[in-house]
């Protein structure tokens, strides 16, 4: 990826980093702003959700010389959705619990390189069933390509795995079941973060929130 531009000059100053560095921290470790985040993602998925089913309830009565319903592609972007919709819960959840992953400039590594959400869950604790797992897997391989890109980086990357039953499938294949199961998770996900968030306030009382703007505020 291309590197971006540095700052401008005129903004990489004592004065602006005393204003934006804090900005920043406060940012990163506030888990209300991921669990935002998330919920903004999870809406944007349901906007989706009616051309999904139409398109699978087209299936169950579809003819041969029946056109495609015109929502066959959007399954995976529903998918992709909620896969960064539980990676900024899961995410929310870990700062909850460990506030020093944030620094005052940036945030610690991943685990998993920040977008595998089983080794997430694993790391945030979160127990899971079976099928929660494969979900995870599944909403993994959605936002790291299948949700946004016409193939991987690899070609091993799309061959077909064992399955649970025994038999075998491409990793990503998605059914009306996972659509539900999606939500509900990340439902969960929301309320482990939120209990955690509020036994984090409990512990540390929020500071003085009438602190005073900075003087370099920008004003035109």
């Amino acid at each position: 990826m291309k590197k971006l531009p540095q700052p401008d000059p005129r903004a990489d100053t004592k004065e602006y980093r005393d204003y934006w560095l804090p900005l920043f921290e406060r940012a990163a470790k506030d888990p209300t702003l991921w669990a935002l985040k998330s919920s903004s993602l999870v809406k944007a998925a349901r906007l989706l959700r009616p051309e999904i089913d139409g398109f699978f309830a087209s299936v169950r009565t579809m003819q041969a010389n029946d056109s495609v319903h015109a929502g066959h592609d959007l399954a995976p972007v529903f998918m992709m959705l909620m896969a960064f919709a539980a990676e900024n819960l899961l995410k929310g959840i870990l700062i909850a619990r460990h506030p020093r992953r944030v620094t005052p400039v940036k945030l610690a590594k991943w685990e998993g390189g920040g977008h595998d959400l089983l080794e997430l869950a694993k790391t945030a604790k979160v127990t899971l069933t079976r099928d929660e797992m494969r979900l995870l897997l599944t909403l993994s391989v959605h936002g790291e390509w299948l949700g946004r890109y016409p193939c991987p980086l690899n070609h091993d990357d799309r061959l077909p795995r064992t399955t649970t039953s025994g038999g075998f499938a491409p990793l990503g294949a998605t059914t009306a079941g996972d659509l539900d199961l999606a939500l509900a998770l990340c439902g969960r996900f929301e309320q482990v973060l939120e209990a955690d968030r509020t036994r984090g306030r409990s512990r540390h009382p929020p500071p003085n929130p009438g602190l005073p703007r900075p003087a370099h505020s920008h004003r035109r």
